[in-house]
C-alpha cells in the first residue's frame, strides 16, 4: 500500500519540480536505479487521463475475466453458484495474491480462495478442486510454453 502511494506521488513531484533535487528522505534511499527509470518516464503518458482510464479498464476486464474463469471451473465440477459472488471471491483472493510475500502468490491465492468460496457458499471439495484448476490453467499451463523456450534458446550462444 506505501509502495502504491509513493510510487505516484514521487512521479507527480518529480513531474512538477523537473530537475529539482531530491528531498534528504528520498534521496538517501537505495533506489537510485529506480528513480532514474520514473525520471525518465514521458509526462504526457503519465498524465494522460485517456490512457489511464484504458488501462484500468482492460485491467478490470481481466479480473472479470479470470473470474469468470475460476466460475467455469466451479461449473466443471458440478456446481452451479452465481456468477457474482465467485468473481468477488476471486477479485478479493487476487488482493491476497498481490499483498503477500510469496512468488506468484502461490499459496495465499489458494487459501483465500477457497476460504472465500466457502464463505459464498460452496463445497470445501467442490472449492479446493476449481481454485486448483483455475491455478493450473491461468498460472502452471502457461509456464510449458516458456520453458519449452527457454530449453530451446538455453543451447545457443549469445552472439
Amino acid at each position: 500500500g506505501a509502495l502504491a502511494i509513493f510510487v505516484p506521488s514521487l512521479l507527480v513531484y518529480l513531474h512538477r519540480r523537473g530537475a529539482a533535487p531530491l528531498p534528504r528522505l528520498v534521496a538517501r534511499l537505495p533506489i537510485q536505479g529506480f528513480l532514474r527509470a520514473i525520471a525518465g518516464a514521458r509526462p504526457d503518458l503519465v498524465a494522460s487521463l485517456p490512457l489511464l482510464a484504458r488501462s484500468t479498464g482492460l485491467h478490470l476486464a481481466i479480473l472479470a475475466l479470470d473470474g469468470l474463469t475460476l466460475w467455469a471451473m466451479l461449473e466443471a465440477v458440478g456446481e452451479h453458484p452465481t456468477v457474482a459472488p465467485v468473481v468477488a471471491s476471486y477479485v478479493l483472493a487476487q488482493i491476497t495474491r498481490i499483498v503477500g510475500f510469496v512468488p506468484g502468490g502461490l499459496g495465499p491465492f489458494e487459501a483465500a480462495s477457497v476460504a472465500l468460496l466457502r464463505l459464498v457458499g460452496t463445497p470445501l471439495a467442490s472449492a479446493l478442486t476449481a481454485t486448483l484448476l483455475y491455478r493450473g490453467l491461468s498460472f502452471f499451463l502457461p509456464l510449458v510454453p516458456g520453458l519449452l523456450f527457454a530449453h530451446r534458446e538455453g543451447g545457443r550462444r549469445p552472439g
